[in-house]
C-alpha cells in the first residue's frame, strides 16, 4: 500500500479528510469529530479505531477548520433558507426562539440566507476558516444538501431544524410533520370530504416530503384515490399558495377540502378561493400547517397542524451549546408531536 499523502510516482497527493479517517474506522464523519474533540459519549473502542485510522493516514485538520476553532467568539450563526428570510411569520418565530436562548447563555447571533446549494459552499467555507462563529445552527434538511458533509469535514459544530434521511448522525429537532399531515387529512375525511387536493412546497426538503407522503398515507387508509390534478407545488409564500390554488379550483371538476403544506400558503389559498366567489369552508374547506400567528387571525381562522417553533429554536439552541461543550446530545434527534388545531376555515362539505 502507498504510503498516505503520495500518489503513484511520488506526485503529493491531496491531504486525508475527516471522511476518510471515517471510512477508514468504520462509523460517521460526526463521531471523528466527537473523539477528536474528546467527547466522553465516544466508546473506549471506538475512540481506538478513530486514533489508529488518524495516525494511519496521517490526518491533520488546518488549525482554522477545527472544531471549536471558533471558541470564544460568542457568536452562534443561523442559516436561514433565502425564500423565507425575515419575511414568513414562522421563521421570524423560529429566530426569536433561537435569539432568547442565545442570549441567555451570553452568546449574539449571525443570521445568513443560505440555499443549500454548491455555490453557497465558499461563505461557509469563508465564515469558518475566519473563526466568525463558535457553532450553527441549520433552519432546513435539505435532500442532497451539500453543507452537511461540507461541515462535518471542517469541523464546525451545528444543529440541524429538521430530520436528514441522508445523515442520521447529525443533531437535529423536528415535528412528525408526516403524522401531523396524515392526522389532519384524517380530520378532514371524518367530516366528510373525499374530494381533497394538496398544496406543497416542492420536493427538495424532508419535510416537505414528509407531509406530502403523510397525505397520500391519510387517502390511501381510507380508499381514496389521490387525484394528480389537484395536486400542486408552490414556493412556501402565500402567493405562490395562491397560484397553486387558482390552477386547481379553474378546472371543471374541483376539490371540496385542499390541505396546504403551510399557513402562509394557505392564506394564498384563502385568497385565491375569495378570487372565484368560493365561500369558505362552505364551497371550499382550507387547512395549513404550522399554526403561525395569523392562522387564528384571518377569515375564516384558519385549521391548522400547530408546531411550537419558538420553543423548537430554544431547543436546538441548548442542544447546539451542549455540542459545544464536546458533549454529543442524548437523544442526538428528538421529534416533537404537532397539535390539530380545528378551526372555520373548515367543515363538511355541502350534500
Amino acid at each position: 500500500m502507498e504510503e498516505a499523502g503520495k500518489r503513484a510516482g511520488g506526485e503529493t497527493a491531496r491531504r486525508p479528510t475527516i471522511r476518510d479517517v471515517a471510512r477508514r474506522a468504520g462509523v460517521s464523519a460526526a463521531t471523528v469529530s466527537y473523539v477528536l474533540n474528546q467527547s466522553a459519549k465516544v466508546s473506549a473502542e471506538t475512540r481506538q479505531r478513530v486514533l489508529e485510522a488518524v495516525r494511519e493516514l496521517g490526518y491533520r485538520a488546518a488549525p482554522a477548520l477545527r472544531a471549536g476553532a471558533g471558541a470564544g467568539t460568542g457568536t452562534l450563526g443561523l442559516v436561514i433558507p433565502p425564500d423565507r428570510y425575515m419575511s414568513d411569520p414562522f421563521v421570524l418565530d423560529f429566530i426569536a426562539g433561537v435569539g432568547d436562548a442565545a442570549t441567555e447563555r451570553g452568546y449574539s447571533l449571525l443570521l445568513s440566507p443560505s440555499r443549500g446549494s454548491d455555490a453557497d459552499l465558499e461563505f461557509y467555507r469563508t465564515l469558518v476558516e475566519s473563526g466568525r462563529v463558535d457553532g450553527l445552527i441549520l433552519m432546513e434538511a435539505r435532500v442532497g444538501d451539500p453543507r452537511i458533509p461540507f461541515l462535518e469535514e471542517v469541523q464546525i459544530p451545528f444543529v440541524l431544524f429538521g430530520r436528514s434521511l441522508e445523515h442520521p448522525e447529525v443533531p437535529f429537532l423536528d415535528v412528525d410533520n408526516f403524522g401531523g399531515a396524515r392526522e389532519l387529512v384524517h380530520a378532514l375525511i371524518e367530516m366528510g370530504h373525499h374530494r381533497i387536493g394538496y398544496v406543497g412546497g416542492g420536493r427538495t426538503t424532508f419535510y416537505s416530503l414528509h407531509r406530502l407522503q403523510g397525505f397520500q398515507a391519510a387517502l390511501a387508509e381510507r380508499g381514496i384515490r389521490p387525484e394528480p390534478r389537484w395536486i400542486r407545488e408552490a414556493d412556501w409564500t402565500s402567493e405562490g399558495g395562491r397560484q397553486a390554488t387558482l390552477d386547481i379550483l379553474r378546472q371543471e371538476s374541483r376539490p371540496t377540502a385542499l390541505f396546504v403544506a403551510s399557513d402562509l400558503m394557505a392564506i394564498g389559498a384563502l385568497q385565491a378561493a375569495a378570487e372565484l366567489g368560493l365561500q369558505v369552508p362552505e364551497d371550499l374547506s382550507v387547512a395549513g400547517f404550522d399554526d403561525i400567528r395569523l392562522a387564528s387571525l384571518v377569515i375564516p381562522p384558519l385549521t391548522t397542524m400547530s408546531q411550537p417553533v419558538y420553543e423548537i429554536g430554544r431547543r436546538l439552541t441548548a442542544m447546539l451549546a451542549e455540542v459545544l461543550r464536546g458533549r454529543r446530545p442524548d437523544p442526538s434527534g428528538v421529534i416533537l408531536p404537532p397539535r390539530l388545531v380545528l378551526r372555520e376555515s373548515t367543515a363538511p362539505p355541502r350534500s
